[in-house]
């Protein structure tokens, strides 16, 4: 992995943090990343937070303006960020996650 992608996700993970506390449970790297096929220039960045609870809406405002480019600039052609209540990823049916860009 590059060093500016690794420095981003580092980032990421660290901004969702102090959004998040205690109810953030993981963060995972999918698509291209996650398969070690991420290709600068080409590849975006996808990411799956897991939290302990339900976001509230400022909460969820809150983790988008820290995560959008102008805040955190992407290394990659976007990023895809999605985010699971710890429930709904164990139960493996992402349907009632929440998304955002």
């Amino acid at each position: 992995m590059s060093e500016p992608l690794r420095r981003y996700l580092t980032d990421l993970v660290a901004a969702a943090g102090e959004v998040l506390g205690e109810k953030l449970c993981g963060a995972y790297a999918a698509g291209s990343v996650g398969l070690a096929a991420y290709q600068p220039g080409r590849s975006d960045v996808d990411v799956a937070l897991v939290c302990a609870g339900a976001l509230d809406r400022a909460v969820a405002r809150e983790l988008v303006a820290r995560l959008r480019h102008e805040a955190l600039p992407c290394p990659a052609r976007g990023l895809e960020l999605v985010v699971y209540q710890r429930e709904v990823a164990a139960s493996g049916s992402p349907s009632r996650g929440s998304r955002s860009s």
